[in-house]
């Protein structure tokens, strides 16, 4: 009987850590895909919705210098254009990874880091940044929750150490 409560309690978790993982992926991905696929704009620098706008808006409430570090990327475009490329696709990279639960270890860890510079760079404005500190934050609990479970039954992960158990 202990048996059967046990594996009906690894299964419950293992739905938890599909959903989180999903949830999460999906926001990681959709900011990435939004960026290449669906609203290219937002790497055009000649455009309105140009990102590093909203780097520009964040400045005023930046913790521990990213105010400065965020100041130089917008003067030096030849830097800014690639780090916002290379965020874009690391966003979109740990969004399908997550979704997938492949490598997803890494990927959280990933989405942990872009956490800590969102709350970073956003800084704390009151009501003016409260949608990216509060996504932040969430995104970091849920990082953090992943990283230190895993990705669960239902992951690519998972079917890779079934099959080669020594890649633990």
């Amino acid at each position: 009987m202990t048996a059967a409560v046990d594996t009906q309690h690894w299964r419950t978790a293992a739905i938890a850590l599909l959903s989180v993982r999903v949830v999460q992926g999906l926001v990681y991905w959709g900011g990435g895909s939004r960026r290449f696929i669906y609203d290219p704009q937002k790497l055009d620098p000649d455009a309105h919705a140009w990102m590093a706008n909203k780097l520009q808006s964040a400045m005023p409430g930046a913790l521990l210098g990213t105010d400065q570090l965020i100041a130089f990327l917008l003067h030096h475009f030849w830097l800014l254009y690639p780090a916002l490329i290379l965020f874009s696709a690391a966003e979109l990279f740990a969004g399908a990874a997550l979704m997938a639960g492949l490598m997803t270890r890494l990927a959280a860890l990933m989405s942990v880091g872009f956490s800590v510079v969102m709350m970073l760079m956003f800084g704390w404005q009151g009501g003016t940044c409260i949608d990216e500190w509060t996504m932040a934050a969430c995104n970091l609990a849920m990082g953090a929750t992943l990283v230190l479970a895993g990705s669960g039954a239902y992951s690519v992960d998972n079917v890779l150490l079934r099959r080669r158990p020594a890649l633990t």
